[in-house]
C-alpha cells in the first residue's frame, strides 16, 4: 500500500525528513526528526538532551543555587526575602508574590526589614581624596532604605565624613541613634524610613547607654547606670511630639539594679535587689504623665 513519487514508503515519509513513525512489537522507534533534529525527544542543536538544557541545565539550577546560598531573611508576613549567595557573593531581593528579584549592591551589609513593606541595609564605601597635596582615603559608611512595593532605594543615614560616629541601631524600631564624637554636635535620632533626623540635648550618650522602644514605637526610652549598677539618668523621648524629658529618679542608693525596660506603652519597669537582701527582687515602676515612681 505504498505510495512512490509522494515519497511515502511503508507509511514512512522520505523527503520531508521523517524517519520512522514505525511500531515494531509494539514499540515505536523513531519519531526523529533529522534536520529538525530530535532524537529520542532530545533536540540536538536545540539542544536539549533527556528533556534537559545543556548550559542552563533546568533540572540542576534549584539544587545547585540552593547549595550556594549562605543565609537567607524573610520578612514577618513572608512576602520578601533577602538570600546571599555565598559563592558569587551577590545580594538579592526577591519578592515571594509577584517572583520579582532585585540585585542589592555586592559591598552592602547588615540588612533587616524595618517592617514588612521596607529593607535597610547599609553600604560602606573608600573614596580617594587630596588634603594638602597628599592623596587620603576615606571610609563613607551610608544606610539604604528600599520601599519593597516600589523596589526603589534612597538614602537614609549619612554620617558627616569627617566626624567620627557611633551609630546605633535601635532593635524592633525604625530609628538609629547616631553619637558624634565632637562635644559640641548633639545626638540625633534618625528615621530610617524617611531619613528625617531629631536632635537631643542634655543626655550623656555613651555605648554602654540602655535604648529601649515601647510596642507602639511612640517613644525611646535612654538610661545610664553607673559602675555600682545604679541608674543615675533616665529619660523619654516622644517621637510622636519631639519631646524629650529627664525622669526623676527615686531610691536606688542601696540597691543593684539589673535591668531598665518598657513594660507596657506608658510604663518602665526597673528590676532591682538591695544589697543586704540579695534574695528578694524589686520591680519599680515610672509613668510619663507623673514622671516619679508609681508602685513598688
Amino acid at each position: 500500500d505504498d505510495t512512490e513519487g509522494d515519497g511515502t514508503e511503508g507509511g514512512d515519509t522520505e523527503g520531508d525528513g521523517t524517519e520512522g513513525g514505525n511500531t515494531e512489537g509494539g514499540s515505536t522507534e523513531g519519531g526523529d526528526t533529522e534536520g529538525g533534529s530530535t532524537e529520542g525527544g532530545n533536540t540536538e542543536g536545540g539542544d536539549t538532551e533527556g528533556g534537559n538544557t545543556e548550559g542552563g541545565n533546568t533540572d540542576n539550577v534549584v539544587d545547585e543555587f540552593k547549595i550556594t546560598i549562605s543565609s537567607i531573611k524573610f520578612n514577618s508576613t513572608m512576602t520578601y526575602a533577602v538570600v546571599c549567595d555565598d559563592i558569587t557573593y551577590k545580594i538579592y531581593l526577591f519578592g515571594i508574590l509577584d517572583n520579582s528579584c532585585i540585585e542589592l549592591p555586592e559591598d552592602s551589609f547588615m540588612h533587616y526589614f524595618i517592617d514588612d513593606e521596607h529593607l535597610f541595609y547599609v553600604v560602606s564605601t573608600v573614596q580617594e581624596t587630596e588634603v594638602n597635596g597628599e592623596l587620603t582615603y576615606i571610609e563613607r559608611t551610608c544606610g539604604y532604605c528600599v520601599d519593597l512595593a516600589l523596589g526603589e532605594a534612597r538614602e537614609v543615614l549619612s554620617p558627616s565624613e569627617a566626624e567620627a560616629t557611633d551609630t546605633r541601631f535601635i532593635n524592633g524600631s525604625r530609628y538609629a541613634l547616631v553619637i558624634y564624637t565632637e562635644s559640641d554636635k548633639d545626638t540625633e535620632i534618625v528615621d530610617l524610613i524617611e531619613g528625617t533626623k531629631r536632635l537631643i540635648r542634655g543626655f550623656n550618650f555613651s555605648e554602654f547607654t540602655t535604648i529601649d522602644v515601647n510596642e507602639s514605637m511612640t517613644h525611646l526610652l535612654f538610661a545610664n547606670s553607673n559602675d555600682s549598677y545604679i541608674i543615675e539618668e533616665i529619660a523619654i523621648l516622644d517621637l510622636e511630639n519631639g519631646i524629650f524629658k529627664m525622669l526623676k529618679i527615686e531610691g536606688g542608693e542601696d540597691s543593684i539594679e539589673l535591668d531598665i525596660g518598657f513594660v507596657s506603652d506608658h510604663k518602665i519597669a526597673v528590676t532591682s535587689y538591695l544589697t543586704e537582701d540579695p534574695e528578694h527582687f524589686y520591680i519599680s515602676l515610672y509613668t510619663f504623665s507623673e514622671l516619679n515612681k508609681t508602685a513598688e
